[in-house]
């Protein structure tokens, strides 16, 4: 058997691909990666071959140029779908869907998932048409959030969570809260984006003993900048890291930053992979009002919500709020999800088992 990973974003933003990489490793079945090579970024898992396409000049492309671009894809994969004759292929994101809808149709069949990852712009009429032409053509679908089920076609949808295990094996979660004499660490890590909610809550929490600010990822550099001749003692910034180093990170937060957009379905109706780091640490997540990230945290006890137009007294309400926590209750509602969780990775293995075991 051989199976094959087909995407259209950098390896950065493809760690939950690690849920198929371990299953094909641990069952000896061959797969190849074929996806779009921003950064030079290491690879994930043991693939048989990987073939990148080259997006130097594009990193920072606007949407019409980089679809452009990636859409000369489609004859190099194509090239590859014949001579490699895969069993499976897993199609990674809608962008990746849009693209391969007609070609998956005519080389794969009933012999592929597609796994969504966010709302992108499922309300476009021409979107909605390819991804109705990829997704039916599915033996399956994954999505990252439920919520994202009602504004796609297709059928048989399992509900994948951004949960990396493999990624965070090594971290403990907490057992019990900071001490009042120590600072809370709150931490953003992963691409450093939205940059006004960054700064707005640099500017409330600055030089505030209470606290202690990280921001590790891409894109810390324009913190750097922003904080560049303040003289502010409570911030602290690392560039962008590899994958595998998430933990180290992790293991030093007591409070996850995850104010992005709000509004909108792409941010309201996800669930950033923020809350699963916050959720398998058993600590709290920073989220805004109405979105699904929040909502689901705080059905954790982990929620901690933020009033996106207004950050004045938030360290006061932080601060009381995280010394009102009780760390044993919110283990065991956190638990009780990651639970939940392995439930339905579970209906994902059975269904790669009928696929590729059979």
């Amino acid at each position: 058997m051989k199976a094959c990973i087909l995407s259209t974003v950098d390896m950065s933003r493809m760690t939950m691909a690690s849920i198929y990489t371990d299953y094909f490793d641990k069952n000896g079945i061959e797969y190849d990666y074929i996806y779009v090579d921003k950064f030079k970024d290491p690879i994930m898992g043991s693939p048989t071959m990987i073939y990148p396409y080259s997006a130097e000049g594009f990193e920072n492309a606007a949407f019409v140029p980089k679809l452009l671009h990636y859409w000369k894809m489609r004859k190099f994969a194509t090239q590859l779908f014949k001579q490699r004759d895969y069993d499976f292929l897993v199609v990674w994101g809608s962008l990746t869907a849009f693209i391969f809808a007609d070609i998956i149709k005519k080389f794969l069949c009933n012999k592929c998932c597609i796994n969504i990852r966010d709302f992108f712009y499922n309300d476009n009429w021409l979107m909605n048409k390819w991804l109705s032409v990829a997704m039916n053509n599915a033996t399956f679908n994954t999505v990252s959030s439920d919520a994202l089920i009602p504004y796609l076609p297709g059928k048989k949808f399992i509900a994948i969570h951004s949960l990396n295990e493999s990624l965070l094996y090594s971290l403990t979660p907490r057992k019990k809260l900071r001490d009042k004499k120590e600072p809370l660490r709150i931490m953003y890590i992963g691409w450093i984006g939205r940059l006004e909610y960054v700064y707005k809550i640099i500017d409330d929490l600055k030089d505030d003993t209470r606290f202690e600010l990280y921001f590790i990822g891409m894109g810390a550099e324009d913190v750097d900048k922003y904080i560049e001749g303040k003289n502010i003692c409570n911030v602290r910034t690392h560039g962008k890291f590899p994958p595998q180093d998430t933990s180290m990170y992790l293991e030093n937060a007591d409070i996850i930053y995850n104010l992005y957009g709000f509004g909108s379905k792409h941010f309201d109706i996800a669930l950033s992979i923020k809350l699963y780091y916050a959720i398998y640490m058993h600590i709290p997540l920073l989220g805004f009002k109405g979105t699904y990230t929040l909502e689901t945290a705080q059905k954790c006890g982990i929620g901690f919500e933020v009033n996106p137009t207004n950050f004045y007294g938030l360290g006061d309400r932080l601060y009381s709020f995280y010394h009102g926590l009780d760390q044993r209750e919110i283990s065991e509602k956190c638990d009780q999800y990651i639970d939940s969780i392995r439930d339905n990775n579970e209906r994902l293995r059975i269904e790669l088992d009928a696929i590729l075991m059979a």
